[in-house]
């Protein structure tokens, strides 16, 4: 990685006989696409699309020529006055299973936001969806359609993110324009009469259609309205604009009577136009239509004083067809001052532009200003940019609180700290004094909130049902109390970041003037997510270049999850040079991980939040800076580090907490000193559920809560199946004896639904087998910490040698060879080993398949939306290497987990059924009962028991039947499998268990190796592959399969 910093381009020319304006030209990076700018022409928005990677949606604020990425997997279609895209985005809200699809959403306050689905819609299937195309001015109404799997689109009009109209239920079609006041929304659709083709439609606030050409005939794939003018009146389409008042339209004509294309994609209030034409020959450039006349744009603008050759961007033509390469114009702002187009620049990248006309080039205001509260001190801090124009010429900047200067003298940097604040709501504007005595207008006004100390309540609050009628609610500790740097919040998504089998360092900034503002404090911790665990860390502290201090880390980490790292000799905050907190990693040579420290991604303020260096490199450089620089894409990532300051006068068990306490529907229900709690025997209901934090200090917390629907779990009154049958005092005298029931709140941790579909066919080249492999962490694991695994189940489909396998970060705890299997359900294998779940821990569960049935599937997979990347991974190589199957569906598989803290289960007592007759004259309270079939009884006649429980909630539950004779008076065997287990040595493989006779080791093409008649084989002179080993034993002889690596 290299240290090299690159910026959006900007090019100020120059426009004669105008002293006082002139046009702006600013460039996106290659492959960023604008598809809309805001009517007030302040924003812009599109999406990244290098053809190698997910899309990346993006806002591009026109005020200040900053570029922001709104995530990946994401597009923009449109973009309101206030900054709010609209497009798609990955929601988890819009599929059966949590699963993220596809869906139409909208981006605000730094986030993405669901959509409403109309009544009944959850997509089972990731080709299904929904798109927003467009927004009006205010953001209240969106338009846009979901669609099924078979791309079946039903237009729809949302307002504040509710669904308002579904405007047909009956033709396809979409909404790509809606005016200002949702009274109207334009698109195409289709209709009775039109077939395969789009008809131009404008639905009134009824949803009645209204076709703008008279005819719903004959249409094209491009025919649509495209936008509305701001009073509504006016909308344009294919052939023009529409006057809704006169019903007239002002056609628009290419400039080649003869064309091969032609579209328009946008226009003003004064009725300008812009899109592309394309020639007969395919020569393709942006066209505006203005006072009439359809024009190329590139005359146009450089009629309007835009030199396109004064920094040699923008790449010359060949073709004739104009002096520059611009391609497609897509969207112009209303007062048509602003519009957007893309072009080919000098090193043949496609790029987009944005031009601004007549902007103010002798005294313009400071842009982007943005104001917030400093931690733990009353004060805020104000930051903005330079003026596009004329920047050179600025003397300094005067800042304003509530319409006051509070500046003595000019403020020559682009930020500024106003200290000494009382507890209130504060506005600040900013004005820029130029050198020749003038002054800017003011800066939009930005306010701050200066809150009162108060404790931070617990976060990251969760439910759910665990037992038979309790709800378990578990949190987070608060963030400290104290002051915290970091650039991350507690509810980011924190996903994982690594190098390979690199070691490296990465680190967060904070520039000097912030910091001299925290004079007499001390860094008293730092704090970092580690996500896998590796050979070390360390904690280091920098002024500038210079290290100030380093700590090895020796305590005891919690792998995804914030950790503390409590300073040995807490440091002074420089105040003469920038601050540098950084973790350091010791990384294996071995080790091939990307998920080694904590990060949130698309969250970036680069060169800040975002430094790193391979420890072998002397100095941090931007990770976002340079990878768009050396691969032309963006890295976007905030690391999830922090600094916790104090002064010698702070006390520390400022954060310490005594309890918490609990309330559902604002009724305290019980306190807790962990970081849990257990609400007993809740009805079935919706509740709203609250957290507060009780300090040793006396102070409590806000409250945190979360609403959740509490749903009795009937799964826990359980069913007797297994009953122990013996002889009596006399031979025909049976003796039925059961284990009470008890509620050990019994989960299977899966992802996949209850439904079956077809599973993946492997390759003939691999004997048609694979291995199958979902992944449990982090919040699938979350409140089943210290829960025992005694079995797994699987959903076998096809005939195959079955090996169960699970690892816990990366290390093998478990493989299995699995016995007996049924095909086409569920089967329950009884784990050799079990294990305790540990929730700072990442567990693997892998099925592998071999020698399966030609062309067929081994593994059902359930046909909902994927998790990808989690629940439908498979190798072909042992599992060298996994990947997403590509299919649909999630792999039906799971961990069985039960609570070794099992509670009674209101049992009143018990019914047994033996040959479907009740055989107790009076429910039983004791689990056991005894039978006498009668003198004479033939004790070879097979019988059947049943032992029916009733519980005081749940009523009767059926037992299973145990089949049983008199001679043998023993019940049979569950469906479970279990016997005896293989263990590895370096140059040997040992079976254990009793009764084995000896040992035989295969090659996979079923070539024996080597045998031997103990419980131990030789492995020493095999070659590394994949083997199976058949253990021998008096009573049969049992398979596994394992991979020796020399």
């Amino acid at each position: 990685m290299k240290k090299v910093y690159i910026s959006i381009c900007l090019s100020l020319l120059s426009m004669k006989g105008f002293a006082d304006t002139k046009p702006i030209l600013m460039y996106s990076e290659p492959y960023q696409y604008v598809n809309a700018i805001s009517p007030n022409g302040k924003w812009a928005c599109g999406t990244t699309n290098d053809g190698t990677s997910q899309f990346v949606a993006f806002i591009w604020n026109l005020e200040s020529n900053e570029i922001q990425n709104l995530g990946t997997g994401t597009i923009a279609y449109g973009v309101s006055d206030d900054g709010t895209v609209v497009g798609t985005y990955p929601d988890t809200e819009a599929s059966t299973n949590g699963a993220e699809v596809t869906s139409s959403g909208y981006w605000k306050d730094g986030k993405w936001h669901h959509l409403e689905l109309p009544e009944g819609v959850k997509y089972t299937d990731p080709e299904a969806g929904g798109i927003a195309n467009c927004v009006s001015a205010d953001g209240k109404y969106i338009g846009g359609s979901v669609y099924s799997a078979k791309g079946i689109f039903t237009p729809v009009v949302w307002e504040n993110g509710k669904l308002l109209r579904i405007l047909s239920d009956q033709y396809a079609g979409s909404v790509y324009a809606v005016s200002n006041d949702g009274s109207k929304a334009g698109g195409w659709t289709y209709t009775k009469n039109s077939g395969d083709t789009r008809i131009t439609v404008m639905w009134d606030a009824e949803g009645n259609q209204h076709f703008i050409t008279g005819d719903d005939t004959h249409g094209s794939p491009f025919y649509a309205i495209q936008k509305f003018s701001s009073d509504g009146n006016k909308a344009l389409y294919e052939k023009g604009i529409y006057d809704f008042t006169t019903g007239q339209t002002t056609t628009i004509s290419p400039i080649n009577p003869e064309f091969w294309g032609f579209v328009l994609y946008d226009f003003s209030d004064s009725l300008s136009a812009i899109g592309y034409e394309q020639t007969l020959e395919g020569a393709q450039f942006p066209v505006i239509y203005r006072d009439g006349k359809t024009q190329k744009l590139e005359d146009y603008l450089i009629s309007q004083g835009v030199d396109f050759a004064a920094d040699g961007m923008v790449a010359p033509r060949a073709d004739g067809e104009g002096q520059y390469n611009l391609m497609i114009a897509h969207s112009i702002s209303k007062n048509d001052s602003v519009m957007a187009f893309t072009f080919v620049d000098k090193d043949y990248y496609m790029r987009s532009a944005v031009v601004k006309l007549n902007q103010n080039s002798t005294n313009p205001e400071p842009v982007n200003v943005q104001a917030s509260a400093l931690e733990g001190l009353s004060a805020a801090k104000l930051t903005w940019k330079a003026p596009l124009l004329n920047s050179a010429n600025v003397k300094g900047y005067n800042v304003y609180r509530n319409g006051e200067k509070v500046n003595s003298e000019p403020v020559t940097a682009t930020s500024f700290y106003d200290s000494n604040l009382t507890t209130g709501s504060y506005e600040y504007y900013v004005t820029a004094e130029y050198n020749d005595g003038q002054v800017s207008k003011a800066s939009d006004m930005v306010s701050v909130e200066i809150a009162a100390n108060t404790a931070n309540a617990p976060y990251a609050l969760s439910a759910r049902m665990k037992n038979a009628e309790n709800v378990l609610l578990t949190w987070n500790r608060p963030q400290s109390n104290l002051p915290t740097k970091q650039y991350y919040s507690s509810d980011d998504v924190i996903s994982g970041f690594g190098g390979g089998n690199n070691s490296f360092e990465a680190a967060i900034r904070y520039d000097k003037g912030e910091m001299q503002m925290y004079k007499g404090y001390k860094i008293s911790a730092v704090k970092f997510v580690p996500r896998e665990k590796i050979n070390g860390w360390d904690i280091d502290i920098y002024k500038d270049k210079e290290l100030i201090y380093t700590q090895h880390v020796d305590q005891e980490l919690a792998y995804g999850k914030e950790n503390i790292v409590t300073l040995n000799t807490p440091v002074d905050v420089p105040q003469d040079g920038d601050l540098y907190i950084a973790v350091k990693t010791d990384v294996p040579g071995s080790t091939n991980s990307s998920n080694i420290i904590g990060m949130v991604y698309d969250k970036c303020v680069s060169g800040y939040s975002d430094l790193v260096r391979l420890v072998s490199e002397d100095e941090f450089y931007s990770l976002n800076e340079a990878s768009k620089a050396s691969m032309s894409t963006s890295m976007p990532v905030t690391w999830a580090i922090g600094a916790i300051l104090k002064t010698d006068d702070m006390s520390a068990d400022i954060d310490k907490v005594a309890s918490y306490n609990v309330y559902r529907n604002s009724e305290m229900v019980g306190s807790s000193e962990t970081t849990s709690f257990i609400n007993e025997s809740v009805p079935a209901g919706d509740y709203k559920y609250e957290v507060e934090a009780v300090y040793d200090n006396g102070t409590v917390s806000g409250k945190t809560g979360i609403d959740f629907s509490a749903v009795t779990n009937s799964a826990a009154f359980k069913a007797i199946n297994d009953v122990n049958v013996s002889c009596g005092d006399k031979e025909t005298q049976a003796v039925f004896n059961w284990t009470t029931p008890v509620d050990n709140d019994e989960t299977v941790i899966e992802y996949c639904g209850k439904n079956p579909s077809q599973g993946a066919v492997g390759s003939e080249d691999n004997n048609y087998g694979y291995m199958a492999k979902t992944i449990y962490s982090g919040d699938k694991l979350l409140s089943y910490n210290g829960y025992d695994v005694k079995s797994v189940r699987f959903y076998p489909t096809a005939d195959a040698d079955f090996t169960i396998i699970i690892k816990k970060d990366g290390e093998e705890i478990v493989n299995q060879y699995v016995e007996n299997y049924k095909l086409n359900e569920w089967n329950t294998v009884n784990l050799e080993t079990p294990f305790v779940l540990d929730e700072n821990s990442t567990y693997d569960l892998i099925i592998d398949c071999f020698d399966v049935t030609p062309n067929a599937a081994p593994l059902a997979l359930d046909g909902e939306t994927p998790f990808a990347g989690t629940a439908d991974l498979y190798s072909l190589d042992e599992g060298a290497t996994f990947s997403s199957t590509g299919f649909i569906g999630n792999w039906m598989m799971g961990l069985i987990a039960t609570d070794p803290n099992a509670s009674e289960l209101p049992v009143e007592g018990y019914d047994v059924r033996i040959d479907g007759t009740t055989a107790n004259t009076a429910k039983l309270t004791e689990p056991t009962f005894t039978y006498d079939f009668s003198e004479g009884a033939d004790l070879n006649a097979t019988h059947k028991v049943n032992v029916d429980v009733y519980y005081s909630v749940a009523g009767k539950v059926e037992g299973s039947a145990v089949f049983f004779t008199l001679a043998t008076a023993a019940s049979i065997d569950s469906n479970f499998i279990n016997d005896i287990k293989l263990v590895r040595g370096d140059n040997y493989l040992r079976i254990e268990g009793e009764g084995v006779t000896g040992v035989d080791l295969y090659a996979a093409n079923g070539m024996l190796i080597n045998s031997s008649n103990t419980n131990v084989v030789n492995i020493s002179g095999v070659q590394t592959g994949t083997y199976v080993v058949k253990a021998k034993t008096a009573n049969g002889s049992k398979m596994f399969k394992v991979r020796v690596s020399k």
